[in-house]
């Protein structure tokens, strides 16, 4: 019996268990919610090209931002013609009631769409959705095939409901009257679209096995649901975090810890259709991008390094010495044009003309026929930088052009990309530090030190937004005395190095419980874009 009793109580609390699990489970990150990210959210998700990322928002661009080129002309719903769809975009920001009609001829009656309520069932507020198109006499309705939320929230802001949809139907129920076999339209949106006529809309025809239309409820009221978006629209919980915008302005694909029914999860939480998924050959050739981030030779993944090894050349192109007369004081990134970045407590204002940067150096002692040096044009220390707490710890270095150089990129020398968003890397992903610090048993490193990290918060909780604890449990990878305002640099998918932390400070150095703490960059992008100018260092987004 007492075998039986105590198979009983096992057998009880695993069903206790799978139950609490169940019920418990949510693919929603509350602490992530609880910024109200959305689509304009530039921290998760890019900017349109109509917009640019300003303190990670998505703000509307002046329609002479835009690109001039144009080969036709894009009309509004006012009958104003403007060169390009960016343009016609960047208006609409600034006036919520023009929106994209047409291309081509402006004196056309653009795209209009209407309801036709349905008769069947009865008593249904679900609608037929009619479309006319330009320069066509007939009304056509928007075809069953394709039809999602995308489609829906598109179609309800088109006619003036702000929110988007509430639900939408696919049916193969015909409207009255119609005929047996009538042409309907394809409609394929993206989901942001504020106009129907800026989707793809193609003609079918219903053929036997094919027959189907859309149906649609425009959101009017709120109601109470598990999930509420940041535009005040609710939905059903289960359909967060399916790919799917239903939300409207994005809100319930931003903060998700998995996703549902086949989505793709991106390493910034943010859920996406599968078939949204873009060529890199592609993504490359339309967006604007600078040259950064990858070595000169193949800059491999490699397993954790304990201590960490000498480095070889070539090895970490954006490192930098900053030196104090003969001393090497620190280190810093170079990050593109004239420009280093470095820890604010290395360097002081006063001592400008004192500091040169040395580029391509392996060994501090020995002076290798491959190093550059440059003096400083100027030293720009954070304008809240606290010496005391390391606060804002972080400052700019712009080097002055020699004679020899027009400019200061210089053959050993290659710059490592600004994060532009704090959720680019992840807790636990491998980095590396550099530099030319005191080891961890107090011998001076001849080379720079390679270090294999992974990211862990431990403690410094109150440090979180703005430095960045890196290291190892039980302090045997650290960064030391020395090392100060060099890199810590992470590695995304493509291979490419993104300057993630800058050495900051740390108790001593090798200390259990004690990591090393960086200066977390991706804070800084919009400080650092407004010194260096945002087309340096803007990888996207520019």
């Amino acid at each position: 019996l007492f075998i039986v009793f105590i198979f009983v109580m096992i057998l009880a609390f695993f069903i206790s268990f799978i139950l609490l699990f169940y019920f418990q489970k949510t693919y929603l990150i509350k602490e992530c919610l609880s910024h109200k990210f959305t689509l304009n959210s530039c921290k998760k998700v890019f900017c349109q090209p109509w917009q640019r990322c300003v303190d990670g928002d998505c703000i509307c661009k002046i329609p002479y931002q835009c690109p001039k080129n144009s080969t036709l002309t894009i009309c509004a719903t006012n009958k104003r013609p403007f060169r390009n769809y960016c343009q016609l975009k960047s208006y609409e920001c600034q006036h919520s009631d023009v929106r994209f009609m047409n291309k081509g001829n402006c004196n056309s009656e653009g795209t209009k769409i209407s309801f036709s309520t349905s008769v069947s069932p009865e008593n249904s507020t679900e609608s037929f959705v009619q479309v006319k198109l330009v320069n066509h006499t007939k009304e056509l309705y928007l075809c069953n095939s394709g039809w999602s939320a995308h489609e829906a929230n598109v179609v309800c802001r088109h006619l003036g409901f702000s929110e988007g949809a509430e639900r939408h139907v696919n049916t193969s129920e015909a409207p009255e009257p119609t005929s047996d076999s009538p042409d309907c339209l394809q409609a394929t949106c993206r989901g942001t679209e504020t106009s129907l006529a800026e989707c793809t809309l193609i003609k079918r025809s219903q053929v036997n096995g094919d027959k189907g239309f859309a149906r649609v409820v425009c959101y009017t009221t709120p109601r109470v649901e598990e999930f509420r978006c940041v535009n005040g629209k609710c939905i059903p919980l289960n359909e967060t975090c399916n790919g799917i915008n239903d939300c409207g302005d994005l809100s319930d694909e931003l903060c998700c810890k998995e996703c549902r029914d086949g989505s793709f999860h991106c390493k910034s939480d943010v859920c996406i259709p599968r078939e949204h998924l873009c060529n890199k050959r592609k993504v490359k050739t339309f967006l604007p991008q600078i040259q950064c981030g990858i070595a000169n030779h193949t800059v491999t993944r490699r397993k954790r390094i304990l201590g960490g090894s000498l480095a070889v050349k070539s090895q970490f192109p954006w490192q930098v010495a900053i030196r104090d007369n003969e001393k090497v004081i620190c280190g810093g990134i170079y990050i593109g044009g004239c420009w280093i970045l470095t820890a604010a407590h290395c360097v002081r204002s006063s001592r400008v003309n004192h500091y040169l940067i040395w580029t391509g150096l392996l060994d501090t002692i020995k002076y290798g026929s491959r190093v550059e040096t440059f003096r400083l044009k100027q030293l720009i220390i954070h304008e809240n930088y606290n010496a005391s707490s390391y606060w804002n710890d972080i400052a700019l270095l712009e080097m002055r052009n020699s004679g020899a150089h027009k400019t200061c990129l210089v053959d050993n020398s290659f710059p490592a990309c600004v994060p532009w968003s704090e959720y680019m890397f992840r807790p636990g992903q491998e980095c590396k530090v550099s530099g030319w610090g005191l080891g961890d048993v107090g011998a001076l490193s001849l080379g720079k030190k390679f270090q294999s990290f992974q990211n862990k918060e431990y403690v410094y909780t109150n440090f979180l937004s703005l430095f960045s604890p890196s290291g190892t449990h039980d302090g045997s990878i650290d960064a030391c005395k020395g090392d100060s305002g060099g890199p810590l640099v992470c590695l995304d998918s493509d291979n490419v190095a993104y300057v993630w932390g800058v050495v900051s400070w740390g108790d001593s150095c090798g200390v259990p419980e004690s990591p090393g703490v960086y200066t977390k960059v991706a804070t800084y992008f919009d400080w650092i874009s407004r010194h260096v100018g945002r087309s340096l260092i803007s990888r996207y987004n520019v």
